[in-house]
């Protein structure tokens, strides 16, 4: 039978599993697109970029991201066509277009990190736990059961 503390971190472990699931499931729910990588990654960097009033052109979008430029393109016209994003041209360079975060995307971004706290930060488990979790496991695998 397995010990008391045991029993207890494989709780916690299963708690931030299910919580990690309902993060899942909420990005898929609200982010466009959410089911993929791409466009979470193109949310978090265009949001984040236009929090640090520092927009990112179209070019560093494409060369920092290691998607199919065609994947890339597809991602932001969906999120230019739903209203997440604008595009602003450069007053040096009229051919350099920057991609900004409608206030739409930064709210989501702000919710977004609520979750993500509440998911995370909440319920984390220093990794010496996770350590105990296995030492646990192997003695409970190790254990002669009648």
């Amino acid at each position: 039978m397995p010990n008391r503390s045991f029993i207890e971190n494989y709780s916690s472990v299963l708690h931030t599993v299910l919580k990690s699931i309902s993060h899942i499931e909420w990005v898929q729910k609200n982010i466009p697109n959410g089911h993929s990588g791409l466009a979470l990654e193109l949310f978090l960097l265009i949001s984040t970029s236009t929090l640090k009033q520092q927009p990112l052109s179209l070019k560093t979008i494409f060369n920092s991201l290691s998607y199919s430029e065609a994947g890339i393109r597809k991602q932001l016209r969906n999120l230019f066509d739903g209203d997440w994003i604008s595009t602003k041209e450069s007053k040096n360079d009229k051919r350099v277009r920057y991609i900004i975060a409608k206030e739409k995307m930064l709210i989501t971004l702000v919710e977004y990190s609520e979750i993500i706290n509440s998911t995370y930060y909440e319920s984390f488990t220093p990794p010496t736990k996770f350590t105990d979790i296995s030492l646990e496991i192997r003695k409970f695998e190790n254990a002669k059961i009648d």
